[in-house]
């Protein structure tokens, strides 16, 4: 049986939750959330924050530092929640309003919003769309002012908005075709003072869903401009040509943009003309490597055949760009430089600024160091490139990999902030209902100074644990009181060696004087831990030895645990990373993207405890093949094949055209440079291309697929491969570049457009993918929740009308993007499904 322990961070690259399952059903057993709970800027200011069980924060407050206590002197934020999590109230005084309040209905839709006496209240139909909107002012529960009206199709597409205000009301209308797809909207303003505007614009498509024309209509009835959009057979926008009309209805104006792609549906040229000449007024050329970098940039921004500007880029072998060379004038010769050097990882450890173009770096030059995970550490500024640091800046992590401390950043003040954990929810017995709650308090400079665990999840505390520390903030002593009856029953105190580390934990556990077992703990030269030793009776018998293993990076990748100490390995921790990209501020309005490793599981396994392989291999074509542990295979140069097998592995093809295989387990799969096939099979992987044309096959479990540059195809086998209860995610397609191969291939117009659900359940789904709507083997895209928040999914339909969650497929697609310049935008409706 195998302990898993799974870490969930935010965009930032911060943690916000652990989710353990004690005996791998994969479902979680404990949730610990984590947020910031103190923070201070270098005015001494410090600021405090609490949260509620869901992880919610509930207050903010400053303590000053002046009295040195541990009580709040100013709040300055307070909000309240409801079961479901929703904000019901909000006190924020740096805010204008400062106090608001929220009421929900039972799908959660925001119904009102109330500021002193004026509430405005919203309506929603069935499916959550926002059906009006209106203003109570003078609380009394009666609408004042109706703002606007909604309503929609049976596709959840608004068809309808009647509004006004003071100065004018306002009718608009919109039509759709049977593919969801917008063919008219229309305005209608009438003025106050007797006056009134009319426009009605309208659009057609073509067989592969991509916009062909635009006209708008003003008020006389004829076509006032017209807009004409033309596609390659990828899909990619080739021209777009719109004409103006006069009041006579004589054109008086054309212009023309054309556009030319690579095979890999990068932009080559942007050309854009004026009045039917045959002269270009404006040029852009973009050429690209082979690895689909951009290497060269040039613009004639007046058609006179000089250009105006020039920009060439450099790259590494892996892809890091490491010059950028600048031409402002078009005269041949570079005016500006700016170098870049990267560390093994792909982070960057310099860049430097040529002003002159001699060679030279001679106005900034920034150094960059980093530590184990890839994070950052230091900056270095030389602001006349003479070699000579002027400042530096430091950055400091927790235990958890988040930003502790910020200092010396060019602007930006001195930060430091304290993440700790919020609060605990244990599921003893897989039931689906929490057992027990633990929330957690923190003291100044954000220690944890108190546990508080409610046993059997009846609001009343039944045991607590209280912290202590010294004056340079080690932990020293921690009390337990298992019956919240303020006696102690159990002691633990913490030594440490003159350099601040841990070596023993002595634990009484009754409180009696004396010591029942002891932890001790050993370092190696770099201060790795390498052992810790426990001795339950404290007889000087080492009962428990655990080691510690570590990459060549200096990441901690396992445990090994001997729990009788007899030399034989009884269970094993392995610990797996995924590298992702995370923005630091090292100077004011200047981000430096670094590429870190995130731990993302942790994994005991002491039935069968067999450690991970790492494997790597050469320039030749190699077959690597993991075994029953969590492997990391390198595959390097060459044409590669490379197996896990069980275990949670991570895979990197490299150079070549590499076959990546996870097989069972959650696997972490980079295809590298090079055109790679990549399988995640069974378990929750994560498949990522990068450069190539790739094919990404998921399998079994809730899948990431990441295409990255080249022309890219996901592969459904079978519709069970991604169904709603464990579907899969794409994070980058691209219209008319990238395919999606599903098992009946779905032409663009059978694939239906449809508008928003608030929740995606299949009851939600179901009321817009019903028998009628959603025909057998058709595809339709829709919407979950609205604006910022809004997601994007695929469904593919089997045999049968209708939407059915067990044998229908649900695919998230996030971040979509294809080279269509139109007033709609792109078009997912456009996707290619082979």
């Amino acid at each position: 049986m195998a302990l898993t322990t799974t870490y969930t961070y935010n965009a930032d690259g911060t943690l916000i939750s652990e989710s353990i399952d004690n005996n791998g059903d994969g479902i979680a057993d404990s949730v610990i959330t984590y947020n910031v709970i103190f923070s201070s800027l270098e005015d001494a200011i410090l600021t405090y924050y609490t949260y509620d069980t869901k992880g919610n924060r509930i207050s903010g407050s400053y303590n000053y530092g002046e009295d040195n206590d541990d009580i709040a002197n100013e709040v300055f934020y307070t909000a309240t929640y409801d079961a479901n999590g929703n904000l019901t109230s909000v006190y924020e005084r740096n805010s204008t309003p400062e106090f608001v309040t929220y009421t929900y209905d039972a799908d959660g839709n925001r119904t009102t919003v109330t500021i002193g006496n004026s509430t405005t209240i919203y309506t929603y139909d069935a499916n959550g769309n926002r059906t009006s909107e209106s203003i109570d002012n003078d609380g009394d529960g009666v609408a004042d002012d109706l703002f606007y009206t909604d309503t929609y199709n049976a596709k959840s597409k608004l068809i309808s908005r009647l509004g006004g205000n003071d100065t004018v009301d306002y009718a608009n209308t919109y039509a759709y075709d049977a593919n969801g797809r917008l063919t008219s909207a229309r305005t209608s303003n009438l003025y106050k003072d007797g006056s009134k505007f009319e426009q009605n614009t309208t659009y057609t498509y073509n067989i592969n869903d991509n916009l062909t024309s635009e006209t708008n209509d003003y008020e006389d009835g004829r076509g006032d401009d017209i807009t004409i959009y033309t596609y390659d057979t990828d899909g990619n926008q080739t021209s777009k040509s719109t004409k103006y009309y006069d009041a006579d209805g004589i054109p008086y104006q054309v212009n023309v943009t054309t556009y030319t792609y690579d095979a890999d549906g990068n932009r080559t040229s942007e050309k854009q003309y004026n009045n039917d000449e045959s002269k270009p007024e404006q040029i852009k050329i973009y050429t690209y490597d082979t690895n689909g970098n951009q290497i060269f940039y040039s613009e004639d921004s007046n058609g006179d055949g000089k250009l105006e500007q020039v920009y060439t880029y450099t790259y590494d072998a892996n892809g890091n760009q490491t010059s950028v060379s600048s031409d402002y004038n078009g005269d041949s010769k570079v005016d500006f430089v700016t170098t870049y050097t990267y560390d093994v990882n792909g982070n960057q450890t310099s860049v430097g600024s040529d002003n002159n173009g001699d060679g030279k770096a001679d106005y900034i030059v920034n150094t960059f160091t980093y530590n184990a995970y890839g994070q950052l550490t230091s900056v270095g500024y030389d602001l006349n490139g003479d070699g000579t640091i002027v400042s530096s800046a430091s950055y400091t992590y927790d235990t958890y990999g988040n930003l502790a401390s910020l200092s010396g950043v060019n602007g930006v003040p001195n930060i430091t902030t304290t993440f700790g954990r919020t609060s605990k929810k244990d599921d003893n017995n897989s039931d689906g209902i929490t057992d027990s709650v633990t929330t957690y308090s923190y003291g100044i400079n954000g220690r944890l100074i108190s546990e508080q665990t409610d046993n059997n999840n009846d609001g009343i505390t039944d045991s607590v644990t209280t912290y202590s520390y010294d004056a340079d903030g080690k932990l020293t002593i921690k009390n337990f009181d298992n019956g919240n009856n303020g006696i102690i029953d159990a002691l633990t105190t913490y030594n440490y060696d003159a350099d601040g580390k841990l070596i023993s934990e002595e634990i009484d556990n009754n409180n009696d004087g004396f010591t029942d077992s002891v932890t001790t703990y050993s370092y190696d030269a770099d201060g790795k831990l390498t052992t810790k030793n426990f001795d339950n009776g404290n007889d000087g018998i080492i009962d428990t030895l655990t080691t510690y293993n570590y990459d060549a990076d200096g990441k901690l990748i396992s445990e090994k645990i001997d729990n009788n100490n007899d030399g034989i390995t009884d269970a094993i921790a392995s610990y797996i990373y995924d590298t992702v990209v995370v923005s630091n501020i090292v100077e004011r309005y200047y981000l430096l993207d670094t590429r870190i490793s995130q731990v993302v599981s942790k994994i005991i396994d002491s039935d069968n405890p067999v450690e991970g392989l790492f494997l790597k291999g050469g320039s030749d074509n190699d077959e690597l093949i993991g075994d029953a542990g969590s492997d990391q295979i390198y595959g390097g140069d060459g044409n590669d094949e490379l197996l896990g097998l069980a275990g949670d592995d991570y895979i990197s093809g490299g150079n070549g055209n590499d076959d990546v295989v996870g097989f069972d387990g959650n696997d972490l799969l980079y295809g590298g440079n090079g055109n790679d096939q990549l399988s995640g099979f069974d378990g929750n992987d994560k498949l990522s291309g990068d450069s190539g044309n790739d094919t990404l096959i998921g399998a079994g479990g809730a899948d990431i697929l990441i295409g990255g540059k080249g022309r890219d195809k996901f592969v459904f086998e079978s519709l069970s491969d991604s169904l709603l209860s464990n579907f899969d995610v794409i994070q980058d397609f691209k219209i008319g570049v990238d395919t999606i191969d599903a098992p009946l291939a779905v032409d663009a117009a059978n694939i239906v457009q449809f508008g928003q659900i608030n929740t995606l359940t299949e009851a939600k789904i179901q009321s817009l993918l019903n028998t009628t709507t959603f025909a057998a083997n058709k595809a339709a895209t829709f919407g979950v929740g609205t604006g910022d928040n809004q997601r994007t999914f695929l469904a593919l339909n089997d045999s049968t009308n209708g939407f059915n969650a067990t044998t229908d497929a649900i695919i998230e697609i996030t971040y979509w993007s294809s080279n269509v310049e139109t007033s709609l935008g792109g078009n997912l409706g456009a996707l290619s499904i082979v």
